[in-house]
């Protein structure tokens, strides 16, 4: 939490050379490789997760995600679809299918995905919390149809609910609650509120939250363009030597394919992913 990658990794070294089957350790040096771009090696992580605990949903995860950060869509969303079918309540899940689909602005994905959610996965009365979600999915399509109204005044309403005090401790559906200001930032972008996505990214990574790593620089569903393009987005990014050994970093793991990503003139890289048993790094 401070990005003291080096440390970290050195700690995270130590504690699986005592324990090789240590969850918390695998996991999390698992989300720090990839945060760093280095999906590869995360893979090697999530593999050993499912082999050493098939049961606990929100480690399961670790599967569908980085196989998307090494652009098999295909794979996760084939994942993430078996989790949905077996929690189809699980709050955390739902959110976070409905920003991988709102981060591609796939706008056909999302309806898809709302429609079975509600039709197939409930029959048309899906429990209110999950309704509400819905919801908040049928927003962030208007959105991405070209009507986002309806998704900022959501959002305007949950960061002055944030700075009211209300969500500010803890975890809510699983996640930190500074990682709501990453998910507020990308619902601001893509919902063309180019401001406000840049005050609440900055206000996520003062708070060091990195919470969704394909949305970083170079990452393989990056802001949208018009974000990107602007100025004061290139300045949250240089604002401070940690921001800027990042980007260094996640630059240099999509140079060397160990990630899916965009290089800086705009070409997509997708590394090759090894069967399960080999060494991706040799």
């Amino acid at each position: 939490f401070e990005w003291r990658w080096e440390d970290a990794e050195t700690t995270f070294r130590r504690a699986l050379a005592i324990d090789p089957n240590h969850l918390e350790a695998l996991w999390g040096y698992g989300h720090q490789l990839g945060t760093l771009g280095r999906a590869l090696e995360h893979l090697e992580h999530a593999r050993a997760i499912m082999r050493l605990d098939p049961e606990t949903l929100w480690r399961r995860l670790d599967m569908p995600r980085v196989l998307y950060l090494l652009g098999d869509r295909q794979g996760a969303m084939a994942r993430y679809r078996a989790e949905l079918a077996a929690a189809a309540d699980n709050l955390f899940l739902l959110r976070e299918l409905y920003f991988v689909c709102l981060t591609e602005s796939d706008a056909a994905g999302l309806a898809a995905h709302i429609g079975h959610v509600r039709d197939e996965l409930w029959n048309g009365k899906p429990p209110p919390p999950v309704a509400g979600l819905l919801e908040r999915a049928q927003a962030g399509l208007e959105a991405l149809r070209g009507e986002p109204a309806r998704l900022i005044a959501m959002v305007d309403k949950d960061v002055a609910a944030y700075d009211a005090g209300g969500a500010q401790a803890g975890t809510q559906q699983g996640r930190a609650s500074v990682d709501f200001l990453f998910i507020y930032a990308m619902e601001y972008a893509w919902a063309g509120a180019i401001g406000p996505a840049i005050r609440m990214l900055d206000r996520a990574l003062a708070g060091r939250s990195v919470y969704w790593p394909a949305s970083l620089p170079f990452g393989c569903a990056h802001f949208p363009q018009a974000l990107r393009a602007d100025p004061r987005y290139v300045a949250v990014w240089r604002s401070e030597p940690k921001r800027q050994e990042l980007v260094s970093l996640r630059l240099d793991s999509v140079r060397r394919r160990q990630t899916a990503g965009y290089l800086p003139d705009g070409r997509r890289v997708t590394p090759v992913i090894p069967k399960e048993g080999s060494n991706p790094r040799g």
